[in-house]
């Protein structure tokens, strides 16, 4: 079994998530949420690894769209749940963790139909 973790990057100013990446043993989904109140850039994200999923929708003041991630704990679950300030629920996370402590990506649901949101 892979260990992994989930790896949030809090200087980017955008919402975007990447799958599984790393080398050996040291994996990591990469999670960029620091879109809480900065100008958020635009644009599909460039380099390695490619993203999952992106905000790429416009604001009135002419940058991306902010928001935040609200994170809900069950025993051994985490639901990940990312929000736009205007409220609009924009894409569901659930992840678990096993017995051995290894996290696992249990799938995503786009929550919103606005084609300037990738996932």
């Amino acid at each position: 079994m892979q260990e992994c973790s989930v790896l949030s990057c809090g200087h980017e100013h955008r919402l975007v998530g990447y799958d599984l990446y790393g080398s050996d043993k040291l994996k990591a989904f990469g999670r960029c949420v620091g879109h809480g109140g900065m100008p958020v850039d635009r644009g599909t994200p460039t380099g390695t690894p490619a993203p999952i999923f992106y905000d790429n929708r416009l604001a009135p003041n002419g940058y991306g769209m902010n928001g935040h991630v609200n994170l809900s704990f069950s025993g051994p679950k985490l639901t990940a749940m990312y929000t736009d300030l205007k409220g609009n629920s924009l894409l569901r996370e659930d992840w678990s963790v096993d017995a051995g402590g290894a996290v696992h990506f249990d799938g995503k649901q786009k929550l919103t139909a606005d084609p300037d949101f990738h996932a």
